[in-house]
Formats: structure tokens, C-alpha cells, sequence
């Protein structure tokens, strides 16, 4: 099989033989790690997509500068999402503790939740909403630009008309 100069079946080299085993490994990983992360995609080109952001507790000052058509762009990502389309605000959801030492759930003087939702420009897949390679699923944080509002956000929903 290898011969006295080191060849397997006195053709190659077996440095040569290894080096292009580990390549052609490299290949078909590559190939199947590709078609694998295709599949969980399910195109529906047919229905606008909405997503929703939540946030317990924002300034006043900033959930006053989110306007309606306001372009969203995800900060971690380096994204635009999609426009603003409803702004709903509450007052703050906190929790503190009482003067008997329980937690309680109270609101914060200047300060709102806020569900931005925006009309946005991805695909839904099997585990949420998919844009430019990033997968977003109900739960999902991030730092949200909406206009000149720059805010820590979860993904509320995601939904179709």
C-alpha cells in the first residue's frame, strides 16, 4: 500500500493524501451546514409581517420621540427592520419593595412601557421572523433604534395580517 518513497499505491504522497481528505471534509461540512440552515425557511411572500417590541420601562423623553413611519433599525445587528406603525404607551411596569419588605408591582414617576410595532421587510421561518441571516423569535433583546428613540427592547410578537 505505501511504498519506500512514502506514496500510497506509488502514485501520492501520503502528506498530499491527508491534506486533501481534510479539504475535501472541510467541503462537505460546509455544504451540509449550508443546506441544513436553508431548510427551517418557509417563504410566505403573500402576507405583510408585523413585529411588536416591548419595554417595561422607558424615559418619557424618549417613547415622546418614537413617531409612526420612523424607520426601526436593530443597533446590535447593524439592520433596518422595517417602519414604525403603532407606538402604545402605559405607564412604567416595575417592581419594588414595600415598606413591609414585599415586592410589589408599581409604575415609575416620567417614565412608560412602551409596544413599538413595525411593519418589517423579513421572511417567517420554522423559529420566528428571518432578516439579512439573523433569526428573531418572541423573547429576543436588543437595543432598537425607532427615528431618533434608541431603546432596549424584547420582541413582544410577530405576526401576519
Amino acid at each position: 500500500m505505501i511504498d519506500k518513497n512514502g506514496k500510497v499505491f506509488g502514485k501520492i504522497n501520503i502528506v498530499d493524501l491527508i491534506v486533501l481528505v481534510v479539504i475535501i471534509a472541510a467541503v462537505a461540512m460546509f455544504a451540509v451546514s449550508k443546506f441544513n440552515n436553508s431548510k427551517d425557511v418557509v417563504v410566505d411572500n403573500e402576507k405583510t409581517i408585523y413585529m411588536s417590541f416591548y419595554a417595561e420601562e422607558i424615559s418619557d423623553f424618549v417613547a415622546d420621540k418614537i413617531e409612526i413611519g420612523a424607520k426601526v433599525f436593530d443597533e446590535d445587528n447593524k439592520h433596518v427592520l422595517g417602519e414604525v406603525v403603532k407606538v402604545e404607551t402605559q405607564p412604567s411596569v416595575i417592581y419594588s419593595v414595600n415598606s413591609e419588605g414585599n415586592s410589589v408591582l408599581t409604575t415609575k414617576e416620567n417614565y412608560n412601557s412602551v409596544i413599538v410595532t413595525a411593519k418589517v421587510d423579513g421572511t417567517l421561518s420554522d423559529y420566528g421572523l428571518v432578516l439579512n441571516d439573523f433569526k428573531y423569535g418572541v423573547g429576543h433583546s436588543m437595543t432598537l433604534r425607532a427615528g431618533y428613540a434608541k431603546m432596549y427592547m424584547r420582541v413582544y410578537d410577530i405576526y401576519t395580517e
